[in-house]
């Protein structure tokens, strides 16, 4: 498991994921729970990696309701 761990990417904090995920849902025009999908698409394709998809879903769907 320490293995795994040393051969990932470098995580990225909330606040990093921060300006990528409103950079997407700027992209994407996206202003909906509906473009949900496409918004997480991008964002994780941006990351390569660096990010759990969890957390990237829970941080687009966030901005996506404010």
């Amino acid at each position: 498991m320490r293995i795994l761990e040393e051969d990932r990417p470098a995580q990225l904090t909330d606040e990093q994921r921060a300006p990528i995920v409103a950079a997407a849902i700027q992209d994407l025009g996206a202003s909906a729970m509906k473009d949900m999908g496409r918004v997480i698409k991008l964002v994780i394709d941006k990351v390569a990696g660096q990010a759990d998809n969890q957390q990237i879903s829970a941080q687009v769907k966030q901005a996506l309701s404010a």
